[in-house]
């Protein structure tokens, strides 16, 4: 078994290496510098997507603040990879970790067994679900139809945004959060209701990770020219900001807008 461990971290690498069997071969890629500050892949980025594609499965050691860089990895992975992302978590890190991208979830003590049987499982799945497409079986989660505002176009089918000629690419995730802001323009969606329509999870997570989505999709907004701004309404959510609209006077600038 072929892995690749993507973070930093002394104690956990060592568990982890010491968790593996004689002959199994740990790959250890740094995870810092991964994305440009657009979100695209850097030069390091690509270069483990290109490792990715020749291993069996690619772990990460989760923490929360890589959420958005653990999202973009696991979905360019999946483009390479029939193998897992499998994020490394504390107890009772698990939810945020699958909601924020990976595949599976590994909690300590760390099992080489475990490991290898998330591997198959995983690949099972893809099997099964290729199989049923091969014999005209609909998928029951079909891509939802593209969204157009203000000459803005979001494509969750394609995973793309395109405004005034230029492009950018997107997350599952992304396109998924943006398409959903984008039909409710206007009107200010909480963050209780982002996390049930676009990530569907009815509990609160204990995280600001809704917080960081939005921002990870402004940055995109931006890297293509949107002139128009998502929202933060103090105490309410976010609203996805039309330009005929009078702003609310309650709407106040996230912290990454006004350092622009």
């Amino acid at each position: 078994m072929h892995v690749i461990l993507v973070g930093e971290d002394g104690e956990r690498t060592r568990q982890v290496r010491d968790s593996l069997r004689e002959g199994d071969r740990l790959e250890i890629i740094p995870g810092s510098d991964l994305l440009l500050a657009s979100g695209e892949l850097s030069e390091s980025g690509r270069s483990l997507i290109a490792s990715a594609a020749r291993c069996d499965g690619v772990l990460f050691l989760w923490e929360f603040a890589a959420a958005p860089v653990l999202n973009t990895l696991t979905h360019a992975v999946r483009e390479r990879l029939a193998g897992p992302s499998l994020a490394l978590c504390a107890p009772g890190e698990a939810a945020e970790a699958l909601a924020a991208g990976a595949d599976a979830v590994l909690e300590p003590p760390w099992d080489s067994a475990m490991l290898e049987a998330k591997i198959f499982a995983h690949r099972r799945l893809l099997q099964v679900t290729a199989s049923a497409v091969s014999r005209g079986v609909s998928a029951p989660w079909p891509a939802a139809p593209a969204e157009t505002v203000r000459g803005l176009t979001v494509d969750p089918g394609s995973l793309r945004a395109t405004h005034a000629g230029r492009e950018v690419r997107l997350t599952p995730r992304e396109a998924a959060l943006l398409v959903y802001l984008v039909r409710r323009a206007g009107n200010v969606c909480s963050r209780e209701e982002l996390l049930d329509r676009v990530w569907g999870i009815r509990f609160d997570t204990g995280t600001n990770m809704v917080d960081v989505y939005v921002h990870f999709i402004r940055r995109r907004l931006e890297s293509i020219g949107w002139p128009y701004r998502i929202a933060t309404v103090r105490g309410a959510g976010y609203r996805f900001e039309l330009p005929d609209e009078r702003p609310d006077r309650t709407a106040i600038v996230d912290p990454s807008e006004s350092a622009r």
